[in-house]
């Protein structure tokens, strides 16, 4: 996803987990409503299930893989802290990927 989202549009708990930088790849301690999540998913690129999320700042390389679940992530298309890569792997291919040392 690319849209900003402003402090005063999250809360301490709700509908959406948003993850910041900070809270990538742990337990998110902001959330976002419904309606601003469904809203910024349909407009901006959003993870399809598989798709690796890796965090470009911070702790650089950190990466987790999409669920599934709703959430927010602070993902660019210019700028931002979490880059979202999209695997398209042909039935020709065979091979193994390999994160966080799973």
């Amino acid at each position: 996803m690319n849209k900003r989202i402003f402090k005063e549009q999250t809360t301490t708990n709700g509908d959406i987990p948003f993850y910041k930088i900070g809270t990538f790849g742990s337990d998110a301690d902001s959330f976002i409503s419904r309606e601003l999540f469904e809203e910024y998913k349909n407009k901006y690129p959003y993870p399809n299930i598989g798709d690796i999320l890796i965090s470009a700042s911070g702790s650089i390389g950190r990466t987790v893989v999409y669920n599934g679940e709703d959430a927010y992530f602070k993902i660019p298309i210019l700028y931002g802290s979490i880059i979202m890569v999209r695997l398209i792997i042909h039935s020709c291919c065979n091979f193994t990927i390999k994160l966080n040392g799973q």
